[in-house]
């Protein structure tokens, strides 16, 4: 028979309950778990947390525009160093393809950013927001090889087509059709043709223009193609281009001059969230929405946005562009202009 006074044995069994307290918490609190380095239990048990709204772990899928990737790849690894709740899975989707992608089961994913507020248009039905925040900016730029010495300082939709015009061994790099970026072009080359920057649906169908339109494309071979992979080839594959200004950087700079089209147009990247997700229950519906609300805060906080002049992109904040938003017809038309 056991000497150990009672007042031991208490205080025995309190301790074990305390261990025991603190061993199922560390196991299934979220924020015990959070604080406990135990990489043998995150091992064997990764997916036990005990239910809550507030700190159940997300997968958070996010589809975006190809020339926001490398960004929100590298802002999506230091956002999951600082919410170890949240993963974020980042897959690129070209806007004109968001329409089909984004409306199927397999396809759907929490977040879409998209290249420009009128993809989102171009996409229709899909079961996504219909206005979203901007978390960059990005714009055309167009680019010569020096010896066309004619072009410097007048670098434009006009001297490009006068040096086609005039030139046949003269090639052109343009933006591959059935594109989002091909069919801003025809916007900014239509705003410069029309000398405004109010597009319509009358000015991208006017004759005069489509014809304008067609000499300059008979120097544009290789419209299947981006432009910067055409410009970048030593040597260039083409005597101008219309790129993107945060490909500048990856051109051999001293090569090329380089001016931005007098009507440009905005990508300003706005971020959609999914607004239905029918195979989630309510609290896993509340926890993907506030993880996707969660991982836009962190795209435009100043961490994240102090980064995007490492991949030659402009804050959100940046001011817009001179050209303005298109109405139905027009963007129909724009989808039939490239």
């Amino acid at each position: 028979m056991t000497n150990t006074p009672t007042v031991n044995r208490i205080l025995f069994g309190l301790y074990v309950l305390a261990i025991l307290a603190v061993g199922v918490a560390a196991l299934i609190w979220p924020t015990m778990r959070n604080a406990a380095y135990a990489p043998l239990r995150d091992l064997l048990f990764p997916n036990v947390y005990l239910p809550t709204n507030a700190s159940a772990p997300v997968q958070l899928s996010v589809a975006v525009a190809p020339a926001l990737g490398d960004w929100v790849k590298a802002s999506a690894t230091q956002f999951t160093a600082k919410n170890h709740f949240i993963k974020v899975n980042v897959t690129e989707l070209r806007g004109l393809n968001a329409g089909n992608q984004l409306n199927t089961l397999t396809g759907q994913t929490d977040v879409w950013i998209a290249e420009a507020d009128f993809a989102r248009a171009t996409a229709a039905s899909i079961p996504y927001e219909t206005q979203g925040k901007s978390v960059a900016q990005d714009s055309f730029l167009w680019v010569a090889v020096k010896s066309h010495k004619e072009l410097s300082g007048n670098l434009g939709w006009q001297s490009i087509g006068s040096a086609a015009a005039n030139n046949r061994q003269f090639q052109l790099a343009m933006p591959p059709t059935q594109s989002i970026e091909g069919m801003a072009a025809c916007w900014s080359a239509a705003a410069d043709f029309a000398r405004s920057p109010n597009v319509t649906a009358a000015q991208l169908n006017d004759p005069a223009f489509r014809k304008w339109l067609e000499h300059l494309f008979q120097a544009a071979p290789d419209r299947n193609r981006g432009s910067l992979d055409q410009m970048a080839t030593r040597p260039p594959q083409a005597d101008a281009g219309l790129i993107l200004n945060s490909d500048w950087s990856q051109l051999a700079q001293d090569a090329f001059i380089a001016e931005p089209p007098a009507n440009n147009v905005i990508f300003n990247f706005p971020y959609y969230v999914r607004t239905t997700w029918p195979d989630l229950q309510p609290d896993e519906l509340t926890a993907r929405q506030d993880a996707a609300n969660t991982f836009r805060d962190y795209l435009l906080s100043d961490e994240a946005q102090s980064q995007l002049t490492n991949y030659g992109l402009k804050r959100a904040a940046s001011s817009s562009g001179p050209l303005a938003q298109l109405d139905d017809a027009t963007l129909r038309a724009l989808q039939f202009c490239w």
